[in-house]
Parts: C-alpha cells; sequence; structure tokens
C-alpha cells in the first residue's frame, strides 16, 4: 500500500475525530482511532505512533490544510477539537502546492 494512502486515511479518520464535538479527544484517544481504521484496511498493519501522529496533526493545522485546531487543556489533559465546528478538511480541495506538500511530508 503506498504510503500517501496511508496518510490520506490517517488525515481523514483525524479529521472525524476533530469535527465530533459530542466527544472530547486527546491525541491518545484520536491515535487509537486511527490505527483501528488502519488495521481494518490493512490486517498487517502496525499502526502507526505518537511521533507520526503529531507530524499528521502539523500537516492538517499548518502544512497542508491550515486547520485552525482548538486545545482545551483540563488539568494534565488537554483535548483537540476544531475551533470551527463545521471545518473538515474534506470541504478543503487541496490546490497543486498543498498536493506537493502533503506528498513531501509524506516522503520525509
Amino acid at each position: 500500500m503506498p504510503v500517501n494512502r496511508n496518510a490520506l486515511l490517517r488525515h481523514q479518520v483525524i479529521d472525524k475525530c476533530l469535527r465530533n464535538h459530542g466527544r472530547r479527544w486527546t491525541w491518545q484517544d484520536i491515535l487509537e482511532k486511527v490505527n483501528e481504521a488502519l488495521l481494518e484496511d490493512n490486517p498487517n498493519s502496525k499502526g502507526i505512533g505518537k511521533t507520526t501522529f503529531f507530524e499528521d496533526l502539523k500537516d492538517i493545522e499548518y502544512r497542508v490544510y491550515k486547520a485552525d485546531i482548538k486545545r482545551t487543556t483540563e488539568g494534565k489533559t488537554t483535548y483537540y477539537s476544531y475551533a470551527d465546528p463545521n471545518y473538515s478538511i474534506s470541504n478543503h480541495p487541496l490546490n497543486e502546492t498543498e498536493a506537493r506538500q502533503l506528498k513531501s511530508a509524506i516522503m520525509v
């Protein structure tokens, strides 16, 4: 399976979690959902770790989609969601530059 397909799937799962304002999502919760989706897509998948997850979050927030991700901290726990409850990366089509940025981020 191409690396970029995995990244797209991961970004879609993260997006789905961040859009779901009915639940409070920690990075660990989102990572668990990402790994479940990867395993469902490919039973031989080993999943991803914390570093890849946070790189994917940077892609969504800064490098590719420029999404406004809200972090709410309570005690030692941080919860993640989109600042705009109507935002979704699927509503943000990639232009050619963004597609190249995503491809380069994936290949690193």
